[in-house]
């Protein structure tokens, strides 16, 4: 079996939770970190998970430990989180929509490809699983 992929979430709001439930379930995901505009929601989180920290959206996007950001942020951030975790060099997964505008979605679909990482966008919460 391969190496797992180590994920950090940047938005701990409801969606969080089915997310956390499928994570559970799945030997190829290792949650490392959750960051929140609020902070105590993202130690909340962590509390929750062994092995998780909870840390601010600078630590999580600079974080060796992360290869993916999964982004469940409101969909006006969305353009702006994936854009930054592009620019750190992280794969990023996100909440529809992708971006706000057809223009966002553009930029960070054109910024992936010029970085060499990958996007991916929910149709629905984690497919189910």
């Amino acid at each position: 079996m391969g190496k797992s992929l180590r994920v950090g979430i940047v938005g701990c709001g409801k969606i969080i939770a089915q997310y956390l439930t499928n994570f559970r379930r799945l030997d190829a995901i290792d949650l490392t970190a959750v960051a929140d505009l609020d902070p105590a929601r993202a130690r909340a989180v962590a509390e929750g998970y062994v092995g998780v920290k909870a840390v601010t959206v600078d630590e999580l996007l600079a974080a060796d430990d992360v290869d993916l950001v999964l982004n469940l942020t409101f969909p006006a951030a969305h353009a702006e989180i994936a854009l930054r975790a592009i620019a750190a060099g992280k794969s990023i997964y996100g909440e529809k929509p992708l971006a706000a505008t057809m223009a966002e979605a553009r930029q960070v679909l054109d910024a992936a490809r010029a970085a060499g990482v990958v996007v991916g966008c929910a149709p629905d919460t984690v497919l189910g699983t």
